[in-house]
């Protein structure tokens, strides 16, 4: 099975600094999309041939719908990586 490059393995394991504007997302809430929050995010492979994606919206109550076209060009600038696999 194809691994990511260990250095984005490790720059996507740093911790979310305190001092980062979350700003919008209720507390212990996950922002939606990573990199419009400065966060370093990996596409999952297994998402690109997905016909719909949908994602917390940084509430904890409401979920965001997107197709895979649309989230595609959202994640345009993240790297990709085989992350998750089916059983």
């Amino acid at each position: 099975m194809p691994c990511i490059d260990s250095s984005i393995a490790r720059s996507a394991s740093r911790p979310i600094g305190a001092n980062r504007a979350l700003q919008g997302l209720r507390a212990g809430a996950l922002p939606p999309l990573g990199l419009a929050y400065g966060i370093d995010t990996i596409l999952d492979q297994n998402l690109v041939d997905v016909p719909d994606i949908y994602f917390e919206a940084g509430d904890h109550q409401a979920l965001v719908h997107l197709s895979g076209s649309e989230f595609l060009k959202l994640m345009a600038k993240a790297p990709r990586g085989q992350i998750s696999h089916h059983a």
